[in-house]
């Protein structure tokens, strides 16, 4: 769910201010929206290994970007 929500939060972002997310290209914010989609869509297609993966793997680096964004 809290991949939904990241996801949810960066779409409005990104409606907000599109160029926003553009200029901090280290993350494929597309991608995490997109996740977003499926998590709330097709659940169904979801893969525990490839969501493990996701949070084992990218979510800190995702932490660390925003980190930088916001300080």
């Amino acid at each position: 769910m809290r991949l939904q929500v990241i996801g949810e939060l960066l779409k409005k972002i990104d409606k907000k201010d599109p160029s926003f997310l553009k200029s901090h290209n280290e993350i494929n914010w597309d991608n995490i929206m997109r996740l977003r989609d499926i998590v709330s869509h097709h659940y169904e297609k979801l893969d525990n290994e490839i969501i493990f993966d996701i949070c084992k793997n990218h979510v800190p680096a995702l932490k660390t970007v925003i980190k930088k964004m916001v300080g």
